[in-house]
């Protein structure tokens, strides 16, 4: 089991993965790829073997990516060639704004283009296992409707885009909801351990998990979301006047939950093998964090994580 992270590297101060000038400088995927060859060296380092690439590694508007993509093809095999060879595996969150399931008809032309532009970047990098991770869009009050909008709408991609495209439940969308999605049009379904918690009517998180690895095709490890719930309080000034600001439901916390994290080892011995994506704030340094306190605390739990 791979633990990862992403997309910022924290432990090495400065060391962002992406070209991350903005207007008028003219940010170019080429730049973006030699500050992700340090971040593929930082990693090797680390023995981090799964990282979330920033959606602005591909930077500008998504309808003009294939330009980007055919000036740095050479470039894109070379770094993806280095990810190879540290046995990293990469994947990509498309931008919320990127909703398939969206009701405007624009929201749609949007998504699509993101969506395509994202997985030519990880065929590009030669991404075997690679996905485009995604939500389906649209809000409660259209729910049903969003998804029957996304299935249809990605069965109209060219293969090469579906192939790469998982999606994921939230505070919509139910892991139980996004099976039926995966029944219309094949999307594998991502679990989110915190989603789950938050929004899946309290179903037990083994049998919603189960469900979720079934759906990924042979050859491609599932890929699964755990994060811990942000907590603490944020104690701010306005206009001089002491201000508590809590935290929102579903907000992420800077680290993993230990405790949390060998609960859910533990209750997911037996399945299928899958990696699991660290959605903590502090990203690597979360990650570096929970793999030593797991191996001094439940090194027997630890013996399954890399």
């Amino acid at each position: 089991m791979r633990l990862g992270c992403g997309p910022a590297l924290l432990a090495r101060s400065g060391l962002r993965c992406y070209d991350a000038r903005r207007p008028p400088a003219r940010p170019h995927l080429s730049v973006g790829l030699l500050t992700l060859r340090d971040g593929l060296t930082w990693l090797a380092r680390a023995d981090i073997h799964l990282f979330r690439l920033h959606p602005r590694l591909l930077p500008g508007p998504a309808e003009d990516a294939a330009g980007q993509l055919a000036e740095a093809a050479e470039a894109l095999a070379w770094v993806g060639t280095l990810a190879w060879a540290g046995d990293v595996r990469l994947t990509v969150h498309a931008p919320l704004t990127a909703s398939l399931g969206g009701a405007g008809p624009g929201e749609a032309v949007h998504a699509a283009a993101t969506l395509t532009a994202l997985a030519g970047l990880l065929d590009g990098l030669g991404a075997g296992g690679g996905v485009v991770e995604c939500h389906v869009g649209g809000s409660r009050a259209d729910a049903s409707q969003a998804r029957a909008r996304f299935a249809q709408r990605l069965a109209q991609l060219p293969p090469a885009v579906q192939r790469r495209v998982a999606v994921e439940h939230d505070l919509v969308h139910t892991a139980g909801d996004l099976l039926d999605v995966h029944t219309a049009c094949g999307a594998p379904v991502i679990f989110d351990s915190l989603h789950h918690r938050l929004h899946d009517g309290g179903r037990v998180l083994r049998d919603a998990l189960t469900a979720c690895l079934a759906t990924w095709p042979p050859g491609v490890t599932p890929l699964v979301h755990v994060a811990s719930p942000r907590t603490e309080a944020h104690r701010l000034r306005r206009r001089g006047v002491p201000v508590v600001r809590l935290p929102r439901p579903g907000e992420h916390a800077d680290l993993i939950h230990p405790f949390e994290f060998q609960d859910f080892l533990a209750a997911t011995v037996g399945l299928l093998p899958f990696d699991v994506m660290l959605e903590a704030r502090a990203s690597d340094v979360a990650l570096l964090r929970l793999r030593t306190g797991l191996r001094r605390a439940a090194p027997d739990l630890a013996a399954r994580v890399r």
